[in-house]
């Protein structure tokens, strides 16, 4: 029912299933093409193209950037206003760019319909000079490769920092909440459970909307590692139970759980750009690997800890929140706003 992502389809090889995806998001969007791609043409998506097609496509978008200075341009309506009229405007610009546009990952679909002819004509020329073992990874890397290539070279720093990141926040989210109703329960606490997974779960729409409104905004490390570092402050103050009057304890325990999701979701944005498309699934499977360990070393160690000191297992949880923030910090560049990478 959902289509496949038209750019992992492009990258993969399978090009006319892209221009597919890409006609059939047009139609139910209801736009006329060039809202979304300036100077390209049905015959074009249709697998039109060539020096012909590619020159006629520019004079297009030529003509389209003198039209989009008129005011009355009926598509740049369409598409909202000043506000679309400035989008084409930009699009028409990266179409224009041509090759340094295609490198920084923009691909109109003429370009998609033409790359298969390229690679085609790569591929013979690389079999002619050393056979077809000599087209190394042209389109996309097998699983085997891209474990190979997560842990070497430029990826390796990121990989591993955000499995220990992934395994901190999963032994401190899920290793805690699953045990807050057990823990109000050994510290004396006469509250219904059901009431306390209302009350702890609903911390999650203020975070969830937190993290949304700050994402793009902050940045996604920022967010990670405040939130992670809030986390482990609330783990703290709940760690003073008995000094405390056991509303402020309920209250660590939603903030607690508020800024796991928060960091949850900045984590998700992090990991998944941190990483060119060819990798990207392998290392997402990779990272959450790591945080079901967390959060299964987590049930084993608060299941000991409980019965001996609840004081020192919310000092674990936290420390090892804390521990993941401070990594977090340590992940080379942030992604936010930016191109993401193809290739690794």
């Amino acid at each position: 029912v959902l289509p496949e992502s038209p750019r992992w389809l492009h990258m993969v090889g399978r090009h006319q299933q892209a221009v597919d995806v890409l006609n059939h998001m047009r139609s139910r969007n209801d736009r006329p093409f060039g809202c979304c791609w300036p100077g390209l043409r049905d015959s074009e998506a249709r697998g039109g193209g060539g020096e012909g097609g590619a020159e006629e496509s520019r004079r297009h978008l030529l003509s389209a950037s003198r039209e989009l200075d008129d005011d009355n341009h009926d598509d740049a309506d369409e598409c909202g206003g000043g506000a679309g009229r400035a989008a084409l405007k930009r699009n028409v610009a990266v179409n224009l760019e041509g090759g340094a546009a295609r490198a920084a990952g923009f691909y109109t679909v003429a370009d998609i319909a033409g790359h298969e002819e390229e690679e085609e004509e790569q591929a013979a020329a690389a079999a002619a000079a050393g056979g077809a073992g000599a087209v190394a990874t042209a389109v996309a890397i097998d699983g085997h490769q891209s474990w190979v290539v997560l842990f070497r070279g430029a990826l390796l720093r990121p990989t591993l920092l955000l499995m220990v990141v992934w395994f901190s926040l999963s032994f401190g989210s899920y290793g805690l909440v699953t045990w807050i109703p057990s823990l109000f329960k050994k510290i004396g606490f006469d509250i219904n459970v059901y009431q306390d997974a209302f009350l702890v779960s609903a911390a999650n729409v203020p975070g969830n909307i937190l993290s949304a409104v700050l994402m793009d905004r902050v940045g996604r490390k920022a967010i990670l590692s405040g939130a992670m570092s809030a986390a482990a402050a609330a783990g703290v103050l709940f760690a003073f139970y008995n000094s405390t009057p056991a509303g402020v304890t309920v209250l660590a325990a939603c903030l607690f759980n508020g800024f796991s999701i928060a960091g949850w979701n900045a984590l998700s944005c992090l990991s998944a750009e941190c990483f060119p498309t060819s990798v990207r699934t392998t290392a997402m499977g990779a990272l959450a690997a790591g945080g079901r360990v967390g959060s299964i070393v987590a049930q084993f160690s608060n299941s000991h800890l409980i019965h001996s000191s609840v004081a020192l297992l919310l000092s674990v949880t936290s420390g090892t929140m804390f521990l993941g923030a401070l990594l977090t910090l340590c992940v080379p560049g942030d992604p936010t706003r930016r191109q993401l990478a193809d290739r690794a």
